[in-house]
């Protein structure tokens, strides 16, 4: 192993080992050999992942391949193979959901939350090139050394900082050869089109303008999980009360705490546009008792807080086919396999005793709350309920924890695994006024 390469490994904190996402190439073959060494010596297990996504006729073949040499090396291997008809749009996207899934499924058989992939600083380079093109924001950071996904598996990038040049010098120095997949070289996508645009200056200002977007995104980040903390309860389920004197803090930060809330309340993938958040904050900071709708949530600005919650439309009905399942972006339902999840259109007898939230307020959330009907199973059985924090569902880049791991104390939401590393980001409190989640009644699905 070129001792240059030691480093990549030495904050990595596994263990119950890893799973690697072994494509093959370059980058995912470098990973894997130096990940043997390194779990070898700390007496862990590391097993081998290739996914085979049928899309092109070699793809079985190479899946043999790869296998192949990871015998030669005594790591365990298999092939998870992405089955069934394949989309005639977005099949990128698709293939990348795909593949996550099977990674998240090998993980878990293996015993571990650990996934270890090869996107190398020349990704990270046109990752940024490509965002930067799109104006994509917070996105300008890049891609995060973790990401949590599916709120129990750290995809982990160990070779975020380095070239792939050095890489194949490195499998060279071994005899190793790798597989070119023809797509790395197809101006169809635009990836290439964008890598074959940047020369070496190009990738080091690229990757130094991501370090940088980094820091200050982390940075944003922790700054709004404290405004959680100290402006933000959740006194009815599903109910967001935000103190006015969060309109007087430091404006992006505020901004970003509205939009998180809105996210989080409407149950959407991702945050609702900039420029359509600071709208509402600019009009809710005239104190002029404003309503309106965003991200499927409500913002109802009274004399002393501005409350958000979903808003009572396009609530649909859900068959559950498995025992685990997402309900409008905003509920984990386990348990229920069978039934029916449908909004429960039901008035509630009780309003919150504190007069925290207004009684016309908490039946229009209550309308919005997940009912079971249909289901088949013991009465007696284990069903629950689970806020879900939508905007980090599927994928929490590290640089966000912060915020996630504030509004998921203050929803009693997912609590989120350490982060893969020796050194530990330690939570903010929930909040300096005592307040915590919704400690009322569970609400109830049947």
């Amino acid at each position: 192993m070129g001792p240059d390469l030691r480093h990549t490994f030495s904050e990595l904190d596994a263990p119950h080992g890893a799973i690697v996402a072994l494509s093959g190439g370059s980058d995912s073959l470098s990973l894997l050999l130096l990940a043997r060494q390194i779990f070898h010596d700390r007496k862990l297990p590391l097993h081998a992942v290739t996914v085979d996504h049928q899309l092109r006729r070699e793809s079985a073949a190479e899946a043999e391949m790869v296998g192949s040499l990871c015998a030669r090396y005594g790591i365990t291997h298999r092939t998870m193979v992405w089955e069934g008809a394949k989309p005639a749009s977005g099949i990128s996207e698709a293939a990348r959901e795909a593949r996550y899934q099977l990674l998240a499924q090998a993980a878990e058989e293996a015993g571990t939350n650990i996934i270890l992939v090869g996107h190398t600083l020349d990704d990270q380079a046109e990752t940024v090139a490509m965002r930067l093109r799109r104006g994509e924001g917070t996105g300008l950071s890049g891609m995060a050394p973790a990401t949590l996904y599916r709120e129990r598996f750290w995809i982990v990038r160990p070779l975020l900082n380095e070239r792939r040049n050095r890489l194949r010098a490195y499998l060279e120095g071994l005899g190793v050869s790798w597989i070119d997949d023809p797509s790395n070289e197809s101006d169809a996508y635009e990836r290439v089109r964008t890598r074959r645009l940047l020369d070496k200056d190009a990738v080091a200002g690229l990757v130094s303008r991501a370090a940088a977007e980094a820091r200050a995104r982390r940075l944003l980040m922790e700054t709004a999980a404290g405004l959680v903390a100290r402006f933000i309860s959740m006194p009815f389920p599903g109910v967001f009360r935000l103190l006015p004197d969060l309109l007087e803090q430091e404006e992006r930060a505020a901004i970003l705490t509205l939009r998180a809330c809105l996210a989080t309340a409407g149950g959407t993938p991702r945050f609702p546009e900039l420029p359509a958040a600071r709208n509402i904050f600019e009009r809710l900071a005239t104190g002029k008792n404003v309503r309106a709708t965003l991200s499927r949530a409500i913002i109802d600005q009274r004399r002393d807080a501005i409350f958000i919650y979903r808003e009572n439309r396009n609530l649909s009905d859900l068959l559950v086919d498995r025992d685990e399942i997402i309900w409008d972006g905003r509920w984990r339902v386990r348990g229920a396999a069978g039934g029916t999840i449908t909004p429960s259109h039901l008035m509630l007898d009780e309003t919150p005793s504190s007069g925290d939230v207004p009684g016309s307020i908490a039946r229009s959330a209550g309308k919005t709350m997940p009912f079971l009907s249909g289901h088949k199973g013991d009465a007696t059985g284990a069903i629950t309920l689970q806020p879900v924090i939508a905007p980090y569902s599927r994928f929490l880049p590290e640089f966000d924890l912060q915020l996630a791991l504030a509004l998921g104390r203050l929803t009693g939401g997912a609590k989120f695994p350490p982060l893969p590393w020796k050194q530990q980001i330690e939570p903010q409190p929930l909040t300096e006024r005592g307040e915590s989640a919704w400690q009322g009644p569970a609400p109830s699905l049947c």
